[in-house]
C-alpha cells in the first residue's frame, strides 16, 4: 500500500495528514503535548486515537516509544555518529529493523532483520512539494511502519529547527 506524508508533519499550520496513494486522508497528527514526556498521538479520520509515541525529553541517546492500541509496539533509538544519524528500531517482538539511505532527501529503505524490504520511501512518485511517498510491502503492519516514520519525522524536524542540521544526513 502506498501513502504520502508531509516532510514537516509537525510544522505550524500543517494539518499533519497522512494520505493514501489516491489522496484520501487516512490519519492525522494530534500534535505534541509538552510534559515530562513528549507525546504525539496519531488519529484516524474519525478522531479515534490509533497510535502514540513519546520520548523522554532528557534521554541520551534519544529513544522514542511507540504504542499501538495502548500496547508497546516498537522502540526507536536515535544515535548520532559524527556526521551521520542512525536509527535503531526494535519491535516489541524483539525483531530489529534497519534504515538504509538518505533521510534528508527522503529516499531510503526500511528492512527487517533478514534484509527483506518492509517499506520504501521516496519522493519519486509524489508531485506535491514537501511530501514524500511510502510504499509498504504487502503483509506488513502498515500502522506500525507509518508510526515509525512519524516518530523519525518528528525527531529530525526538531533537530533541523533547533540546530539547522540535516544537509547530507545519511545512514
Amino acid at each position: 500500500m502506498r501513502y504520502q506524508m508531509t516532510r514537516k508533519l509537525f510544522a505550524l499550520g500543517d494539518q499533519g495528514v497522512i494520505t493514501d496513494e489516491h489522496g484520501n486522508s487516512v490519519y492525522r497528527n494530534a500534535g505534541k503535548f509538552f510534559s515530562l514526556h513528549d507525546r504525539v498521538r496519531l488519529l484516524d479520520m474519525q478522531g479515534e486515537e490509533v497510535a502514540t509515541f513519546h520520548s523522554k525529553l532528557l534521554s541520551f541517546p534519544k529513544r522514542m516509544f511507540i504504542e499501538i492500541g495502548g500496547e508497546p509496539a516498537a522502540t526507536v533509538t536515535r544515535k548520532a555518529l559524527a556526521v551521520r544519524v542512525k536509527f535503531d528500531i526494535e519491535l516489541a517482538s524483539g525483531e530489529r529493523w534497519e534504515l538504509h539511505g538518505d533521510w534528508v532527501d527522503r529516499s531510503f529503505t526500511l528492512t527487517d532483520g533478514a534484509g527483506a524490504t518492509v517499506a520504501q520511501v521516496t519522493k519519486a512518485w509524489v508531485s506535491v512539494a514537501g511530501r514524500y511517498g511510502i510504499d509498504i510491502a504487502e503483509g506488513r503492519d502498515e500502522l506500525l511502519v507509518l508510526m515509525i516514520l512519524v516518530a523519525l519525522e518528528s525527531t529530525v524536524a526538531e533537530d533541523e529547527e533547533n540546530l539547522d542540521v540535516g544537509a547530507g544526513s545519511t545512514w
